[in-house]
Formats: structure tokens, sequence, C-alpha cells
């Protein structure tokens, strides 16, 4: 589902169909979860998510799908609206705490978690730098 270049749509039709709830509900919590407009016009959290699924390409790597799609599920716990915008203060520490209880529970291998939680980790590195 994720690397074959229709994980949207898979994602998608999880959704839909109430699966997504069961199989990764911290995915489905995304749903809803406002996103600062100046930064995320797409949307929610979750549409940001399946819109980053969408740019993968057939045969990406699965553990570089597995962090696109894990890189924001600590946002819906640290959501909180400041005065000057919404913010999700701590979500990468939250994300990567979330992020390997998701994989030991799917009973990734030692190596394959170790990548992903560095893309989850590491996701905001370059958030700052000027192109």
């Amino acid at each position: 589902m994720l690397t074959e270049g229709k994980a949207r749509r898979a994602f998608a039709l999880l959704d839909e169909t109430d699966l997504l709830i069961r199989v990764l509900p911290e995915i489905s919590r995304m749903k809803g979860v406002a996103q600062p407009p100046q930064f995320h016009p797409e949307g929610d959290v979750f549409i940001h998510t399946l819109l980053l699924l969408e740019q993968l390409k057939p045969g990406s790597p699965s553990t570089l799908a597995w962090g696109a799609l894990l890189h924001d599920v600590g946002k819906p716990p640290t959501f909180r609206v400041a005065p000057e915008r919404i913010r999700f203060d701590g979500h990468v520490e939250v994300g990567v705490a979330i992020g390997a209880d998701i994989l030991r529970r799917f009973r990734f291998s030692n190596e394959d978690t170790r990548q992903i939680l560095a893309l989850i980790e590491n996701h905001m590195r370059f958030a700052d730098a000027r192109a």
C-alpha cells in the first residue's frame, strides 16, 4: 500500500471503510487537526500526510514510506492554539515515541525501526533553512 504509488488512495480507502481507526488509530487521529495556514494551506494533518504519501514514487523504500506516514504522528497530542498561531511544541519527540510503539506493534526489524525513527526525529531539521 505504501510503496506502489497509490498510498494516498489506499489510506483514503482505509479511512472510508473504518479500517484505519482499527489498524492505525494514531493516523486516524490526525483527521481534523488544524495546522497554521501560513505554513500548511493544504489543511489538517491527515490531508498533509496524504499529500506527502501521494509524492512517493512507486518502488520507494518501505522505510521512507513509513517515515512519511509517521513524520507528524506527534502533532495530534501536542496541538494547542497559542496567541500567535497553532503550535505543536514537542511534536517530534512525541512522534518518535508514538512511532516506536507502532513499529513495535507491527514487529518491524531493529534496523528498519532505527531508520524510520531517524526520519521522524529529523524531519524538521531543515525547516528554517533558506533555499
